[in-house]
């Protein structure tokens, strides 16, 4: 499947305004980004629920971005996002 909004969201993931990321994505983003998909596909085969790795996924990245940028910054990142969503809100849950 393509074009989904979870891919759009992929796409626009490290391309945040400028005053909020440095230009480009970060070193070594490709290679970190396959890790991270092989290791949700391992916990998909291994029958963990959707709604379990998401519970995961946040509460182990939430605090790791206030840690590095800080609150307010994660605070616009996650308004930004929320923006995108809205816009797409028309599109059928997936």
């Amino acid at each position: 499947m393509t074009n989904r909004p979870i891919d759009r969201l992929r796409e626009d993931l490290p391309h945040l305004p400028d005053e909020m990321d440095p230009p480009g994505v970060p070193p070594r983003f490709d290679e970190a980004r396959d890790h991270l998909r092989l290791a949700v596909e391992r916990i998909e085969r291994a029958g963990i629920s959707a709604e379990t790795l998401h519970a995961v996924l946040m509460s182990e990245t939430l605090p790791r971005l206030i840690d590095e940028h800080g609150p307010l910054w994660v605070a616009a990142m996650l308004a930004q996002f929320s923006s995108a969503l809205a816009r797409d809100a028309g599109c059928k849950r997936q």
